[in-house]
């Protein structure tokens, strides 16, 4: 189902059902108010003429509404009230042209009071029959009758009310429904077409504010942050293509050289032994940037792991992780005259990737050797601080650097040698790809 299908059904089909609903029960309702009103009316008026029927020295039952004072005040029928003997025959009715049976059946004496809907000529009346003895306790019956027209009239009147109600309530509940489905679908259709954009588009976009607040505003924002987003992205990736293939070309170039010139005549086994440990060099160092490449591609594809899946990782010791790489690189350290040492607990568990750390830990160390002067000392460090925002407030958090005697990064190249592939000395040997996968694990 579509959106609007669905906003149309909740916001004006089921609303004008419960409205339908609602009303039908409330007319329902008064019916049987009313009805039983007249019920209680025909009651009281039973009452009051049973009380004093045979009061009347001649034995004529007198009926009290005929000798009323008040009888037709007010704009109200008054009830046709008749009065039959025990055989059943009619003996008295007020008002005398009302229209009522001659004869009726006699209920049993215990019988209670009878209400039934009777309709005649004049229409559908209430009737109500109650048993009365008289002093001699013979059975009489006073029957009551009252037209039910007011009461037609005043459902008719609610039912032509509440139609008028229903109808013009689902009229503007769908008026208001077909505007705001419009102004929403003006609004996604923008919203779509500015999404569209971003199709081959290597600036970030820029998405039109429609001056609402509303979660469609907080989804237009976040597509702009992941235009953004998604805008630097595609700009790091064209930078991060056109410097690999600048560094790819250096040592293809060199290989193809050394190869051309070998080539052009015959050369003794020393010199080609000599030109294949050249060219072994160059493939060594070849497969080093393509392996580098991918790791930082693969790192990039996988993402940064939210805070809040660090419980997944598993724990470790930090400290030992730290000796086995300060032991791995020991050999070239010696070689370089440069000492390593590592500062810190006998033992420092987290929680963490214990390979992303060695990972970590090997390239910044492979950066520290390849600056620090000779006779220098190269410190790993390692130790505990307070917990950072997003983790629980009861951690802490370890931290781990590298410290050397090496000429150190000007404050300006300091943000510039994360980026991959940037070397502050392009004649020194590296890919400059180390501490760019540096951050990208660390993230």
């Amino acid at each position: 189902m579509k959106l609007a299908s669905r906003l149309l059904l909740h916001g004006a089909v089921l609303p004008a059902v419960v409205i339908g609903i609602a009303l039908l029960t409330v007319g329902w309702m008064l019916d049987r108010l009313l009805r039983d009103s007249l019920d209680q009316a025909l009651l009281a008026q039973a009452t009051v003429e049973s009380v004093s029927l045979f009061d009347r020295m001649d034995h004529v039952p007198p009926l009290h509404l005929d000798r009323s004072p008040l009888r037709g005040m007010g704009g109200h029928a008054a009830a046709v009230t008749a009065l039959y003997n025990a055989a059943g025959e009619r003996l008295v009715v007020v008002p005398q042209e009302g229209a009522v049976p001659r004869t009726v059946a006699i209920p049993g004496r215990n019988q209670p009071p009878q209400w039934r809907t009777e309709t005649t000529e004049n229409g559908p009346e209430r009737v109500l029959a109650v048993v009365v003895p008289d002093p001699e306790g013979a059975l009489h019956t006073l029957r009551l009758a009252l037209s039910l027209e007011r009461h037609a009239a005043t459902m008719a009147t609610y039912w032509r009310l509440a139609g008028t109600v229903g109808t013009s309530a689902t009229f503007l509940l769908l008026v208001l429904q077909l505007g705001l489905l419009r102004w929403l679908a003006q609004r996604l259709q923008r919203l779509r077409q500015q999404i569209g954009q971003l199709h081959g588009q290597a600036t970030p976009l820029s998405v039109t504010e429609d001056g609402v607040q509303d979660e469609l505003t907080e989804v237009r924002h976040a597509v702009e942050q992941a235009a953004a987003a998604l805008g630097r992205t595609r700009q790091a990736q064209e930078r991060l293509l056109a410097d690999a293939a600048h560094e790819l070309r250096t040592p293809l170039a060199a290989i193809r050289t050394d190869v051309d010139v070998t080539l052009r005549r015959e050369r003794p086994a020393a010199e080609l032994v000599e030109a294949l440990q050249r060219v072994r060099q160059e493939v060594t160092a070849l497969g080093e940037l393509a392996q580098r490449l991918l790791d930082l591609t693969v790192l990039r594809l996988q993402g940064g792991q939210p805070a809040a899946e660090l419980a997944a990782l598993g724990e470790l010791d930090l400290q030992a992780v730290c000796q086995a790489v300060v032991a791995q690189v020991q050999p070239r350290a010696q070689a370089g005259q440069v000492r390593v040492t590592l500062e810190g607990p006998e033992a420092l568990v987290v929680r963490g990737d214990e390979s992303g750390l060695r990972q970590v830990l090997a390239n910044l160390l492979d950066n520290a050797l390849r600056h620090a002067p000779v006779g220098s000392t190269v410190v790993v460090h390692t130790g505990q601080t307070l917990a950072l925002a997003g983790l629980p407030t009861a951690a802490k958090q370890a931290v781990l650097w590298v410290d050397d005697a090496g000429p150190g990064i000007a404050t300006p190249d300091r943000e510039r040698v994360f980026e991959p592939l940037h070397r502050l000395d392009r004649r020194g040997s590296g890919a400059g790809l180390g501490l760019a996968i540096v951050r990208e694990i660390a993230h």
